[in-house]
């Protein structure tokens, strides 16, 4: 848990480790990474949010350019020396990019942003045998369960937009952004 923005630069949060909807309650309960639990009533939850999360790497990638083998093996019939295994080398730089979806929330009388990394939550606690083996279908169904569970919470444009089946906002570039965020949303 962070506990000071000036020092860490992070806003106060908490990672989410479980999420349980209770029903006949109408309650969550919380598990936090700090090993703490909360039943929070479907009331005290009082906004949700979410965000792709950008990541890009690059790689180097050395590449052999050899010509054809086929081409190599009529030069030597006719006598004229070639090494079939020589060839230049050539540097290609590989960009990729990959998006990581991140869901936070907020809840009355904490100060914290309560968050969960989309790809190293464990949806079965949440979703039980409805959950797949596919991260996004399980967050889909989590988006959807959260939503409806608590159908008052204000909800920012990518909760918005994935119950609506709408166009996703743009992502963002770092969860200190997404966190960051949150602070002005509320």
């Amino acid at each position: 848990m962070t506990e000071d923005f000036a020092e860490t630069g992070f806003p106060p949060n908490n990672r989410l480790m479980a999420v349980v909807f209770i029903e006949n309650e109408k309650t969550l309960s919380i598990e936090l990474d700090d090993g703490s639990t909360h039943k929070i009533p479907v009331d005290d939850v009082i906004s949700i949010y979410g965000a792709r999360i950008r990541r890009e790497s690059v790689r180097l990638s050395t590449e052999k350019k050899g010509g054809s083998i086929m081409g190599k093996m009529a030069l030597l019939s006719v006598g004229v020396p070639v090494n079939p295994l020589s060839g230049k080398s050539k540097n290609k730089t590989i960009k990729s990019e990959e998006l990581q979806y991140v869901l936070g929330m907020r809840v009355k009388n904490k100060k914290e942003l309560w968050y969960l990394m989309a790809s190293s939550f464990n949806f079965r606690k949440s979703l039980g045998a409805g959950a797949a083996y596919s991260l996004d279908i399980n967050l889909k169904a989590f988006i959807q369960k959260l939503g409806n569970f608590c159908p008052q919470v204000k909800k920012d444009q990518f909760f918005e937009a994935f119950l609506t089946k709408t166009a996703l906002p743009e992502p963002v570039d770092s969860l200190m952004e997404f966190m960051k965020s949150t602070l002005t949303a509320s």
